[in-house]
């Protein structure tokens, strides 16, 4: 955040947010995919951590070039 582009506060993300897939998929839609979306369970920067942390610099370089990342 800085003060040229501060964050907008999250009522107004929810409220912008709702009204893109509601514009985009249509009332309907909108709620079906809000029935998939499911609270996350366990501990991700824990399990990105462990991921990353398993692997070398050459094997993370390595893996982005194999899928063209760079």
């Amino acid at each position: 955040m800085t003060e040229d582009n501060p964050l907008i506060p999250i009522e107004q993300v929810r409220k912008i947010g709702m009204e893109a897939l509601v514009s985009t998929l249509g009332p309907a839609d909108t709620i079906r995919f809000l029935q998939t979306v499911r609270p996350s369970q366990g501990n991700y920067t824990k399990d990105r951590q462990d991921w990353i942390s398993k692997l070398s610099v050459e094997e993370i370089i390595k893996e982005m070039e194999e899928k063209g990342i760079s």
